[in-house]
């Protein structure tokens, strides 16, 4: 007797092998991109003569007191980019240790591919197979409706995906909004306060948003790949707020210098990650809206089948 829950969970893990596929190679050039990126902003900062491995054990607080120094300095644009590249370097090394992780998930599941597409196309068959010799004047019908809900299936599986990085991303915003939170009301960014010896080497709260800016920035090239498949397929119009993806930490310690020039803490900051918030917030509603209209899809499928055939679904 045909099982449609062991066809769904095929469909799903297929589905998803599939996506892995798809999204490999965007992954991979993304990694040549950033260990490219890597060797320049190391050959620039060493004409700087700055030590690099002591660069990256400093705090955010650290490294700006380090590079720009006085009042006065901190107006020299030379001094400003050099900065820029420094912030950049540590989120190079950090970023490609998180590509490379991906990949490796991502290979894991591609080769799961030929496994699945055997499994799934032995059930299908197996299907079409019973509905011919059971059902002989039905058989156009019933695989039509099948045929209809397994692209269903699919199509749901894309959604859940983008709907699950999408969640992903919220959750890691929430964490950095806090961090940032928290360092206004610690205070001192800029200088306010003169800077304590631990500031240099205590990771601290706008440490650890920086690290979480970076693990967003990766999430957010996810979601636009897995976005891009969706709206091909037409069922979806796209959406704004994606524009600000690709130049995200660069906007964001863009901000970071703003607020310590005017002696802002980190306000302007945080605005900024609550904007890019929203839009993957209205993202993810949009998601969960489709899903819903895909289920009620798939529900009318089954309720015509079950009209054909109630004998039939009675026994499952």
């Amino acid at each position: 007797m045909y099982k449609y829950s062991n066809i769904q969970q095929l469909i799903e893990s297929y589905q998803s092998a599939l996506l892995a596929q798809k999204h490999l190679e965007k992954v991979k050039e993304r990694l040549r991109v950033e260990q490219r990126r890597l060797i320049d902003l190391a050959t620039a900062l060493e004409k700087e003569h700055l030590d690099v491995l002591k660069i990256e054990h400093l705090t955010l607080k650290g490294i700006f007191h380090r590079i720009l120094g006085d009042q006065k300095q901190q107006y020299e644009i030379e001094k400003q980019e050099y900065l820029m590249a420094t912030l950049a370097y540590n989120e190079a090394v950090k970023t490609i240790e998180l590509l490379e992780f991906e990949i490796d998930i991502l290979e894991q599941k591609i080769d799961q591919i030929p496994e699945l597409k055997l499994q799934l196309e032995t059930l299908i068959l197996s299907r079409n197979t019973d509905f011919k010799r059971l059902y002989p004047h039905l058989v156009r019908e019933l695989i039509s409706y099948n045929e209809q809900i397994d692209d269903l299936l699919a199509y749901k599986r894309e959604l859940h995906e983008a709907s699950i990085v999408a969640v992903k991303t919220l959750h890691y915003f929430d964490q950095v909004l806090n961090h940032l939170n928290n360092a206004i009301i610690i205070g001192g960014w800029g200088f306010r306060q003169p800077i304590q010896p631990k500031t240099l080497s205590t990771p601290g709260e706008l440490d650890e948003a920086f690290r979480k800016m970076i693990e967003i920035k990766t999430l957010l090239n996810l979601l636009k790949d897995e976005m891009e498949d969706i709206y091909r397929l037409g069922s979806i119009q796209r959406l704004g707020g994606f524009q600000e993806f690709n130049s995200f930490t660069l906007i964001f310690r863009n901000r970071l210098l703003s607020d310590w020039i005017l002696e802002k803490d980190v306000i302007g900051t945080q605005n900024f990650v609550a904007g890019t918030k929203a839009s993957v917030q209205r993202t993810k509603q949009t998601l969960g809206a489709q899903i819903e209209i895909t289920n009620q899809q798939m529900a009318y499928l089954k309720a015509k089948m079950e009209d054909l055939l109630p004998e039939y679904f009675a026994k499952k």
